[in-house]
């Protein structure tokens, strides 16, 4: 399932209600959900350094924004840099 774009709205939305704006703003700019297949979730991002910071601290953000707003259940979320995007 890939999100519809109100769903991607809603879920940067909902993370940058969680991170706050400076956290978001830092790292988030330029984010996307991709494709939620089963439990697992791709998110794409600009850079590999957001990628490596955001999978280290903020990867169960995105997993309760994405569940919250898809109303899916996940259990992982992989966080690759925009260059290797599927959307």
């Amino acid at each position: 399932m890939l999100p519809s774009r109100d769903q991607q709205l809603a879920i940067q939305a909902k993370l940058n209600m969680l991170l706050g704006a400076e956290t978001y703003d830092a790292l988030f700019l330029g984010f996307e959900c991709g494709v939620i297949f089963e439990d697992i979730v791709h998110v794409y991002v600009p850079t590999e350094h957001a990628a490596s910071a955001i999978d280290k601290d903020y990867s169960w953000h995105i997993a309760v924004a994405v569940e919250s707003i898809a109303r899916l259940p996940i259990k992982a979320v992989h966080v690759l840099p925009r260059n290797y995007s599927d959307v």
